[in-house]
C-alpha cells in the first residue's frame, strides 16, 4: 500500500486509540500515558480516543494530551459502543491526523473486528497505522478469530513488539522484517528507586517479609492458582508462613471480571496464609509500596513485559515469574526465581526465594542496574520517536 509522506520538518498528529485509558500501576495505561507525553514533550499532537470510565470525564487535556472518551467499557457491549462512536468521530475528523498508533486487544471481551475497522479506515486514507503487541500469544490468537489476519497485518506500516518472542510470532504469520520494530517497555527510573536504609531497618526489626503482586484482577494473572499454592507452600516454610503476600488490583474492573473477583476474595477469606487483598490504590502510592516491599509476583503467563515487573525491578526487588520468552529477555541471566507450568515447580520457586531472603539485597541491587542500563525512558522512548518519524520521511 502507498503511504503519504509527511514534511520531516512536521511532527505528526497521532490518534491513540485503546480500549481503556486510566493511569495505573504497570499495564498499557501507563505506557500509553508515558509516551503521550513524550510525544508531545517532541511537538507532536496526541489525541486519545478511547471508552469511559468511571470517575473520569468524556473529554479533557492532560500534559497537552487530549483525551475523548465513548460509550463504556464495562463490558463488551459498552467497549462495542465507543469504538463505534469513535469510528463516526474519526471518519469526521481523519484529516486531522497523520498516524493511527493502536494497542491490539484480541480475545473475546474485546471487540476486534470494531477495532480493525477504525484501522481499516486509516488504510483507506493511505494513513499509517502502528500496532503494539503486548503479550506471547496474542498473534495466533487474532489468526484464529479474523480470517484476513495476514492481509491485515501486511498492510499495517509497524507493529511494535515487546520482545524477541512476540516478534518471532510476527515473521511467523508472514510479517516481513521491516514492518517489526522490537521495543520494550520502560519505567522512570527516578521515580521507582530502591530504600535500601529501609530494608536495613526491616531486617533488625524482624518485621514480617512482604511479598507484592500488583495486577488487574482477572483470570489471566492466575491470581486463584497463587493462592492455592501460597497455602501449600506457607504449611510447608516457615518463612513463607510468617511472610505477607499482598495483592494489589485497580479500579478498573469490568463486568465480566466481577465474578473472578469474588472468588479471588473468597478464596482469601478462607486462607490460613497471611494474604491481603487491596481492590486499588492511586498510581502515586506505588512507588513507595514497592520500596516498602521485598519481594515481586507475577504468575501470569500471557505477560509479554509487564510494566509493574519493570517497576518492581527499578525498586530494586527481586522477581518471582514464569519462564517465558519475555521474562528471559528481561531477567535475563539472572539470579531471580523462575517456574514452569507444573504446580510442584511453581510452589517449589516459591519456597527457593524464601529460602534464600539472604541474597534478596544483592539480587534487588542486579535488577536496578539492568533496568537502569537497558530498560530506563530515556533508553526506550527514542525508539518511538525514531519509528514514528521514519514514517513520515
Amino acid at each position: 500500500m502507498n503511504i503519504i509522506k509527511i514534511k520531516t520538518t512536521y511532527r505528526p498528529s497521532i490518534a491513540i486509540v485503546t480500549y481503556y485509558y486510566k493511569p495505573l500501576y504497570g499495564g498499557m495505561e501507563t505506557q500509553i500515558l508515558v509516551l503521550s507525553q513524550y510525544l508531545s514533550s517532541k511537538g507532536y499532537k496526541i489525541t486519545v480516543f478511547t471508552s469511559n470510565v468511571n470517575g473520569t470525564l468524556s473529554d479533557e487535556y492532560t500534559n497537552n494530551i487530549h483525551i475523548r472518551r465513548f460509550g463504556a467499557a464495562e463490558n463488551v457491549t459498552g467497549l462495542k459502543q465507543a469504538y463505534n462512536e469513535i469510528f463516526q468521530e474519526i471518519i469526521n475528523t481523519i484529516n486531522d491526523f497523520d498516524i493511527l498508533y493502536m494497542p491490539l486487544g484480541v480475545s473475546h471481551k474485546y471487540p476486534l473486528n470494531n477495532q480493525l475497522e477504525v484501522a481499516k479506515l486509516f488504510f483507506k486514507h493511505q494513513k499509517p497505522v502502528v500496532l503494539r503487541i503486548t503479550s506471547s500469544g496474542r498473534i495466533q490468537e487474532f489468526m484464529n478469530l479474523y480470517s484476513n489476519s495476514k492481509s491485515f497485518l501486511q498492510q499495517t506500516s509497524k507493529i511494535i513488539a515487546l520482545n524477541k518472542g512476540i516478534s518471532l510470532e510476527l515473521k511467523s504469520a508472514g510479517v516481513k522484517n521491516n514492518s517489526i520494530f522490537e521495543i520494550p517497555n520502560g519505567v522512570d527510573v527516578n521515580l521507582f528507586t530502591p530504600n535500601n536504609a529501609n530494608k536495613n531497618q526491616k531486617s533488625k526489626k524482624n518485621i514480617l517479609p512482604k511479598f507484592i503482586y500488583p495486577c488487574r484482577i482477572c483470570e489471566k494473572k492466575k491470581l486463584k492458582e497463587l493462592i492455592f499454592d501460597w497455602d501449600i507452600a506457607s504449611k510447608a516454610n516457615k518463612i513463607i508462613k510468617n511472610s505477607e503476600l499482598l495483592i494489589i488490583g485497580d479500579d478498573n474492573r469490568r463486568t465480566e471480571d466481577m465474578c473472578y473477583y469474588e472468588q479471588v476474595k473468597k478464596m482469601i477469606c478462607c486462607s490460613n496464609s497471611n494474604i491481603k487483598l487491596i481492590s486499588s490504590v492511586d498510581y502515586s502510592e506505588m512507588p513507595g509500596i514497592y520500596r516498602n516491599s521485598d519481594v515481586f509476583i507475577c504468575y501470569s503467563f500471557q505477560e509479554g513485559m509487564s510494566n509493574a515487573t519493570l517497576e518492581a525491578m527499578s525498586s530494586g526487588l527481586p522477581v518471582i515469574a514464569p519462564k517465558t520468552d519475555a521474562f528471559h529477555s528481561l531477567l535475563c541471566k539472572s539470579p531471580n526465581f523462575t517456574f514452569e507450568q507444573k504446580v510442584n515447580n511453581k510452589i517449589g520457586t516459591i519456597i527457593k526465594a524464601a529460602e534464600q531472603h539472604e541474597n534478596w539485597g544483592q539480587i534487588g541491587l542486579f535488577n536496578r542496574n539492568r533496568i537502569v542500563t537497558k530498560f530506563s525512558l530515556d533508553k526506550v522512548l527514542p525508539s518511538y520517536n525514531q519509528m514514528f518519524m521514519s514514517l513520515i520521511k
